[in-house]
């Protein structure tokens, strides 16, 4: 059976037909990636945390993290997915939000 010429493994796949590799998409939201978008949303949103810096900021989730939970597995995928985050674009996100 042949595939319709506008739609081809490549396109389905979505590879890049050069180099054979997938096309990646990161972004979440406009923000860099789903774990900056997720805690912004869920720890910073609605706060005002324009004077933090953006260490200070990954300073006050781990301290949540491990104030909330216990050790074991739970808090260790909890600061794995922090390891994504891109604290200058949330603390970037608040300085901007205050001069608004």
């Amino acid at each position: 059976m042949e595939e319709p010429k506008h739609l081809n493994r490549l396109t389905i796949l979505n590879l890049n037909p050069i180099t054979n590799t997938m096309n990646k998409d990161t972004t979440y939201n406009g923000w860099s990636n789903y774990a900056t978008w997720r805690i912004n949303l869920e720890i910073f949103d609605g706060g005002e945390f324009s004077n933090m810096a953006g260490c200070e900021m990954r300073e006050f989730v781990e301290e949540l993290i491990e104030n909330e939970t216990s050790e074991g597995l739970a808090r260790d995928y909890a600061m794995a997915f922090i390891a994504d985050v891109d604290w200058m674009e949330i603390r970037e996100h608040h300085e901007a939000l205050a001069t608004a």
